[in-house]
C-alpha cells in the first residue's frame, strides 16, 4: 500500500486500525459499529414503508403507466416490455399482453421475434400488424421508443422516465 505517496500517508493509520483495540480505542469501535449497525437497520426499515416501496417500484416497473390504462383503456392488444409482462398481468388480468418472463411458455420463435423486433432487426410494424398490436407500453429510452416516435402509425399519448404509451394512429 505504501508504494505511492496517498499509500505512504495512510500505511501509519491503516497499521494502527488493523491491531487489535485496547482500552478506551476498544470502546469507541464498538461504539462506532453500533451506530453503524443502528443506521444500516434503519435505512432498511425506511426501505419497507410503503411510500419507499412505491418509489422503487416506480422506478422500475410501469406502475404509474399501469394506473393511466385503467383510467384511459387505449386498446385491447398489447406489445410490452418483456420484464413488465408479469406485473401488467398481475395488475391488468383481463389485459392479454404480448410476453412475460415464462420464455418457456411462448417458445424460441417467439422470442427470437420479440428480440428482432426491440433491437429494431426489420421493421417492428409488420409483428405489430401480425398481431393486431394496438398499443405498446415500453421504456422511453431505448431504440423501440425512438422507432415508435418517429413513426407516422404511432401516437405517444403516456410518459413519465419508467415508461411510455403509444397508441396506433
Amino acid at each position: 500500500v505504501s508504494a505511492s505517496h496517498l499509500g505512504a500517508r495512510l500505511a501509519p493509520t491503516l497499521a494502527r486500525l488493523s491491531r487489535p483495540a485496547v482500552g478506551g480505542r476498544g470502546i469507541l469501535h464498538v461504539t462506532l459499529a453500533g451506530v453503524l449497525l443502528v443506521l444500516g437497520i434503519g435505512i432498511a426499515l425506511l426501505r419497507t414503508v410503503p411510500p419507499a416501496q412505491d418509489a422503487e417500484i416506480a422506478r422500475v416497473l410501469p406502475a404509474d403507466a399501469v394506473r393511466w390504462l385503467d383510467a384511459n383503456e387505449p386498446g385491447t392488444r398489447l406489445f410490452n416490455r418483456y420484464e413488465w409482462g408479469g406485473y401488467i398481468g398481475q395488475h391488468r388480468p383481463d389485459q392479454p399482453i404480448f410476453m412475460d418472463g415464462r420464455a418457456d411458455v411462448y417458445g424460441d420463435e417467439l422470442l427470437k421475434m420479440y428480440v428482432g423486433i426491440i433491437g429494431l432487426h426489420g421493421d417492428p410494424q409488420e409483428a405489430f400488424d401480425r398481431y393486431a398490436i394496438d398499443y405498446a407500453v415500453f421504456p422511453p429510452d431505448t431504440p423501440l421508443a425512438g422507432w415508435f416516435d418517429a413513426s407516422t402509425g404511432w401516437e405517444r399519448v403516456y410518459g413519465d422516465s419508467t415508461a411510455s404509451v403509444w397508441v396506433r394512429r
